[in-house]
């Protein structure tokens, strides 16, 4: 067993960007994984943002039960073949749309994390704001999205890991070579070292390494952001 490789060789990165496009592309399934990416990126993120200041600040009736009934809404596991069939019917499934729309709509985990964190916000500062004429998508986007930054960063780094990690949605429901993204492109690359189809084990290497590098990116440009929420967390509690 050794630590380090006895030769230096880049055999295995060779080899794959070597193969027939058209069946198999490390780069395309970077691209489509960045596609779904983006639709968390500029859609459910900003709905979670808005969810969670309307539970957290805006006092409604019914706003506890509304909260409860949330927590203890369907698992998403359960609605995954109903959700398929509905996509099906649709004539969506072979498209990037099954990944997309759900995130137009928002994830709880995300809202109700953020809910937590803006519920400690003072509300003096809400209330001095709506006294100067600031209405409320001022008060969201002016006060309680730039306070919440750093519990914002944090579910932006764990839901695009979950995402760039997801398997499930994409093998479902995308069907061409063209569209398939990162981790099932991996999937198909590792059956294939699993079966003597591929030459060697450095080829999956090599794609798990590139794979990787976008998300320790991401957490690395955001730790600043994770640590500050945490520290804060501790503070509060």
């Amino acid at each position: 067993v050794y630590l380090f490789p006895k030769e230096f060789s880049l055999w295995g990165y060779e080899k794959l960007f070597s193969f027939d496009p058209r069946q198999f592309s490390i780069l395309k399934g970077l691209r489509n994984t960045m596609i779904h990416e983006a639709s968390f990126l500029c859609v459910e993120i900003f709905m979670d943002v808005i969810v969670a200041y309307g539970f957290a600040k805006v006092n409604f009736r019914g706003r506890n039960q509304a909260l409860l009934f949330c927590l203890i809404g369907v698992p998403a596991i359960i609605t995954l073949m109903p959700q398929f069939t509905i996509f099906s019917q649709l004539g969506l499934v072979g498209t990037f749309w099954p990944l997309v729309i759900p995130n137009f709509f928002g994830t709880f985990g995300v809202a109700f994390y953020l809910e937590r964190y803006m519920k400690s916000l003072p509300n003096e500062l809400f209330e001095a704001a709506s006294m100067d004429g600031i209405g409320r998508w001022g008060l969201i986007w002016k006060i309680a999205l730039p306070l919440s930054m750093p519990a914002i960063v944090v579910q932006v780094v764990f839901r695009f890991i979950g995402i760039w990690n997801d398997l499930l949605a994409p093998e479902m429901y995308l069907r061409s070579a063209e569209l398939k993204t990162l981790q099932v492109m991996l999937k198909s690359l590792s059956d294939g070292v699993a079966s003597r189809s591929v030459a060697n084990q450095p080829i999956l290497m090599a794609a798990a390494t590139i794979a990787s590098i976008p998300t320790i990116i991401l957490y690395l440009s955001c730790q600043r952001f994770i640590v500050n929420s945490m520290a804060a967390t501790a503070i509060k509690g």
